[in-house]
């Protein structure tokens, strides 16, 4: 027998003994019957060389031979090949075997073991009479020589690059590490990325899944790029990570003196070249960062300190924190605009510059930057200024242009396109329009991932009728054009859902056109479906009119209908309990969304366990219907039998979702009598986090509604020990997580 992994032959230890005449002693000593070791070992070799890629089946004997055979399937894939091939190797004609799934028992040794390692994918073929055996055996040992007669099938069809960053930055958006982190392996097995590339994309990972001390105190992974032309998300992504490990929790306690002297200490002196370029970014904690290091330099040039309070938004928290600055550093009048003009255009801000030089016509150098912008500027009132700027140019201002200027004169006077199309790197509408309109080859979303940096989310917010017009100009879009929009739909979840503190009003159809996108995709990946509840919920907190709600109830429906799945169940129940959370503009579409779910449960009755059962009688009483559940029999088997329920220990839930934490403590105590559950929600590193997170047996930290800073708080007071993080942010996911960590550790194989 070829050597087996400790990992497989642990399963076979527990099916290979009690009952099961034949025991993995024997099997190792080769101290059995040679005829039972000839059947059996063949199939164990298959375990020899990991991963195990087909199905496998082994007898369970009796001492007078065979008694009956286990098939099972590592996979899915292999789940759906398991089936038919069973039904044509042995059929019924010999056998019981309907070729059907077959329910393991936990109190039967043997299939406990395959329950541990195979799941529900495990068939129990038993022959149809005693003299059937031998047919039974002859058609599997048939099986098993094509089995490994069959030659492996390469994936000679590699995913296209965009597919797997697409799905790439999903992940990242729903917190999901392991997924995000298998996709980044893929991108770079591919070979369609350079070793710089792949560092970008290691600091996307770790600050897309929030782990930016990481990024911060890993000087290697630094150093390494930062002289390098970084793209402008590599360089929010470092300089965020830095600024909020070693600034942030100082700027609003220190003066000024006192935080730019930190700052030069722990960024700007090891980390300096990060600041060449600002490439046009206005996010404001970036432009703090780069405001502060202008601050620390020997003689802090003024125009560059002018342009980054210019460009810092209006309606952030910190504006007046900025202003304050600049009055601190600069305590001059503002100087010439000229300079500040010319840094404006450094920093690739060019919106800024072309204001600053339309108040200065007619100096010479404003005539020499209108015509600068002119050619980055092409959209809206600015553009229109330039271009009227341009044509009223008289002859002495024309011989005052350098020799570059007069080619720039000629090529926007001669050459004015004849589209009103606005530039595409200008706005999120620009962009849109441009996607539908254009014809011509370009890369939609290369320039969408450099631009978007650019864009002030606070303008966003406060211009419904734009954000109506890009709902529109997306959700109606023909192909390819729609393609395109569905290729962008992590940049826009990022942009309207996850960057904004909470829900914009003026975002309303945005998040009601990102759901239909989702609906209209047919069959979606786990991590679109938490993408939808997070969207329903930002749209559902701001207050939809009836028309929008039952356009996103009727979206959502379709949604659990094509993903009717059990590994979505969880996610279902979560997102009927979203919805009765809030007003309903329409009580018989959000109950009829409800049958659905109970429907689907019903279907899955066998499947449904006993934390599931909690949350749907909680949810049954919510939707006002308690004798649904006449129709869906209770488990079988109790999930919180072996000593489950004399769990006495403190188990510590953090949620910002307060009503999912509060049933999830109800449920949670009904479940285990003994145990004690205490909630926090604290947004900053409180004591009260930092006591639970210490002193709790069992921590629950539902990151899908978290904060960074309560996360580096519990993981610190946490030290070694382990937090638990739930796939969801609903009541079914928070009590299944904790059973599923009592259970595991005291070695209790069982299905949740």
């Amino acid at each position: 027998m070829k050597p087996i992994p400790e990992s497989e032959q642990a399963w076979l230890k527990g099916f290979f003994s009690g009952a099961n005449a034949l025991h993995w002693e024997q099997i190792l000593s080769g101290h059995a019957r040679a005829d039972w070791l000839a059947l059996v070992i063949p199939w164990i070799d298959f375990l020899a060389t990991p991963p195990l890629a087909h199905p496998i089946l082994l007898p369970f004997f009796a001492s007078e031979g065979i008694l009956r055979w286990y098939a099972m399937a590592p996979d899915d894939q292999a789940a759906a090949q398991l089936i038919e091939e069973v039904r044509a190797f042995v059929g019924p004609s010999f056998s019981k075997s309907s070729a059907a799934w077959h329910l393991l028992s936990p109190t039967d040794e043997a299939e406990r073991a395959l329950l541990g390692r195979f799941g529900w994918r495990v068939m129990r073929i038993d022959a149809s009479e005693v003299t059937d055996r031998t047919h039974v055996d002859q058609s599997v040992a048939l099986y098993r020589q094509l089995l490994g007669r069959r030659p492996s099938v390469p994936d000679r069809v590699q995913r296209p690059f965009s597919m797997a960053r697409k799905d790439f930055d999903l992940a990242l958006i729903v917190g999901d590490a392991a997924g995000a982190q298998r996709l980044l392996d893929e991108m770079v097995e591919s070979g369609r990325i350079g070793a710089d590339q792949q560092r970008f994309l290691r600091v996307r990972l770790l600050a897309g899944l929030g782990r930016t001390e990481e990024i911060a105190h890993d000087r290697v992974l630094i150093e390494s790029i930062m002289n390098l032309a970084l793209p402008p998300q590599t360089i929010v992504d470092v300089v965020e990570a830095l600024y909020g490990s070693y600034i942030a929790s100082h700027e609003h306690e220190l003066e000024l003196p006192a935080l730019v002297a930190q700052f030069r200490n722990r960024i700007a002196r090891p980390y300096g070249a990060l600041f060449r370029e600002r490439r046009g970014i206005r996010l404001p904690r970036t432009l703090r960062a780069f405001f502060l290091f202008e601050a620390s330099q020997d003689q802090p040039n003024d125009a560059r300190c002018r342009a980054i309070a210019d460009a810092y938004p209006r309606d952030d928290a910190d504006f007046d924190l900025v202003q304050r600055w600049l009055r601190s550093i600069v305590r001059t009048e503002p100087g010439d605009r000229g300079d500040r003009a010319r840094q404006a255009i450094a920093d690739e801000d060019y919106d800024l510059a072309a204001n600053l030089a339309l108040q200065a016509l007619p100096q010479p150098w404003a005539y020499s930057v209108t015509l600068r912008c002119a050619s980055e500027v092409q959209a809206g009132e600015v553009s229109a200024a330039l271009i009227q700027a341009i044509g009223q140019m008289g002859p002495a201002a024309l011989s005052q242009l350098s020799e570059r200027d007069r080619v720039r004169h000629a090529r926007l006077t001669a050459s004015r396109p004849s589209s009103n199309r606005p530039r595409a790197d200008t706005s999120w509408l620009a962009w849109s329009q441009n996607v539908v309109e254009r014809d011509d080859a370009w890369a939609p979303l290369q320039v969408l991932a450099d631009a978007i940096l650019k864009w002030d989310i606070g303008h966003y917010s406060t211009d419904a009728d734009g954000c109506a017009r890009l709902a529109e100009v997306i959700g109606n879009a023909p192909e390819p054009a729609a393609s395109t929009f569905r290729d962008a739909f992590p940049s826009m979840v990022d942009f309207f859902v996850d960057r904004p503190e909470k829900p914009a009003r003026a975002f309303l159809p945005i998040y009601s056109m990102l759901i239909r996108i989702i609906a209209w995709s047919g069959s979606v990946s786990a991590p679109e479906l938490e993408i939808a509840t997070s969207l329903t919920r930002a749209l559902l907190a701001v207050g939809p009119n009836s028309d929008v709600y039952r356009e996103c109830v009727q979206n959502l429906q379709e949604i659990l209908q094509t993903n009717n799945a059990p590994v979505h169940l969880d996610w279902a129940l979560g997102l009927a309990e979203l919805l009765v959370l809030f007003p309903s503009q329409d009580a018989e579409l959000r109950l009829r969304l409800f049958m659905t779910v109970l429907g689907t449960c019903q279907a899955m009755a066998h499947r449904l366990s006993v934390a599931q059962r909690a949350v749907l009688e909680l949810l049954s009483r919510d939707y006002g219907c308690p004798e649904c559940l006449n129709e869906i029999p209770a488990p079988q088997r109790t999930d919180v039998s072996d000593g489950l329920a004399t769990f006495a220990g403190v188990i510590g839930i953090y949620t910002l979702n307060e009503p999912a934490g509060v049933r999830a403590r109800t449920t949670i105590e009904q479940l285990l009598p003994a145990a004690r559950v205490e909630l926090n929600g604290d947004l900053t590193a409180s004591d009260r986090l930092r006591h639970l997170a210490r002193t709790a047996d069992l921590f629950v930290f539902a990151w899908r509604t978290s904060t960074h800073q309560a996360f580096y708080c519990v993981k610190d007071a946490r030290k070694d020990r382990d937090i638990i993080m739930p796939a969801g942010g609903g009541t079914a996911s928070l009590v299944k997580s904790v059973l599923d960590e009592i259970r595991s550790s005291q070695s209790v194989v069982r299905p949740v």
